[in-house]
């Protein structure tokens, strides 16, 4: 259980961090710039609705702070566009001009939602940590159902043994 609630309250820094950057990184506002803004918050209210659940009903936090990982894992970028949402962006595999790499970073948080004509290649990034981050949540998941499966079975056996009586 403190596995789980210490992955919620790193969620929630981590959002805020990224929230803090993204804000101060767009000092430049734009009326077509709207909708990413749009996506961008309600990707942000999502995972601090998700790390929450975590603390409030850690079932549900993890089935929904694992689908908030799954935004986070790739990020991509084609000609004309860009997608980087990451509150785990400091290690990740780089695929991008036929060259593969490992990238460290002193970023903790990173978010580029764009359309640029600048961009002109083709490039992916798969998130490690938020990978990790997975495979914690669905290891806990299954230890809280074990858990509580025993405990339903537990009680079947009290209440047959109660009627023997």
């Amino acid at each position: 259980m403190i596995k789980i609630k210490l992955i919620g309250i790193y969620q929630i820094l981590a959002t805020i961090i990224l929230l803090v950057s993204f804000f101060i990184g767009n000092s430049k506002f734009s009326l077509w710039l709207i909708p990413i803004y749009l996506v961008v918050f309600v990707l942000m209210a999502y995972i601090f609705y998700a790390s929450y659940k975590l603390f409030d009903n850690p079932l549900k936090g993890i089935k929904l702070s694992i689908f908030a990982q799954l935004f986070q894992v790739f990020s991509f970028s084609i000609p004309g566009f860009i997608y980087l949402y990451s509150t785990s962006s400091f290690l990740s595999i780089v695929i991008k001009d036929n060259l593969v790499g490992i990238n460290f970073t002193k970023e903790i948080a990173a978010i580029n939602i764009r359309f640029d004509n600048n961009i002109v290649s083709f490039g992916i990034q798969i998130f490690l940590i938020p990978i990790i981050i997975m495979m914690i949540l669905i290891t806990e998941g299954f230890k809280i159902e074990k858990k509580k499966e025993m405990e339903r079975d537990q009680i079947l056996k009290n209440n047959y043994a109660q009627q023997q009586v």
